[in-house]
């Protein structure tokens, strides 16, 4: 279904990265990792490197055993994040995908820093998701922060420090932030 969309998606605008995005993923979920890969290709064509696109090329070359490749692209994300800002869930990505779950956590810190509007999908993602579900540290931040996304009363919506609420709605992704910058 999902594949789906995203075709008649990219049949209304061929252009349309994210769409080629959304396919990949659909893709890597159903286990068709060469057919994400002509996807993301598409996606990096029109993104201008996109740190969706690059993150999940990485993510699909470390879990595809090309560990090398996927860490050029972590070189390539750190070169592209000293251009403009880049989320560092998009980091924390690749080293999942890598099983470098340290690494992940450290991102994810990051991320949590940064205000990253990405970790909005963190108990939904089935690529960071996993790893950030089974931190046995109870008494990091990480856990405190992890714990309140997993326990929030609606799962849509959480609230982080300061002024920031984010939420998943129909129509998309609503942020209220009068703190800082927000990163997509």
């Amino acid at each position: 279904m999902a594949v789906e969309h995203a075709r008649q998606a990219l049949i209304l605008d061929p252009e349309f990265w994210i769409a080629s995005v959304q396919m990949a993923q659909a893709y890597e979920q159903l286990g068709k990792t060469a057919m994400a890969f002509d996807a993301l290709r598409n996606a990096e064509r029109f993104s201008d490197r996109n740190s969706k696109s690059l993150s999940l090329r990485g993510y699909l070359l470390a879990t595809s055993g090309r560990a090398n490749e996927a860490r050029e692209v972590l070189g390539t994300l750190e070169a592209v994040s000293r251009e403009r800002d880049m989320p560092p869930y998009a980091l924390a990505l690749v080293h999942a995908g890598l099983g470098e779950r340290d690494a992940v956590f450290e991102w994810l810190d990051r991320a949590y820093v940064a205000r990253d509007v990405h970790l909005i999908f963190l108990t939904v993602d089935p690529q960071v998701g996993p790893l950030s579900r089974r931190s046995p540290i109870q008494g990091s931040s990480r856990a405190l922060w992890l714990h309140r996304i997993r326990r929030c009363s609606n799962p849509s919506r959480f609230k982080l420090p300061g002024s920031w609420e984010l939420g998943v709605g129909s129509w998309g992704v609503q942020v209220d932030n009068s703190t800082g910058p927000v990163r997509f």
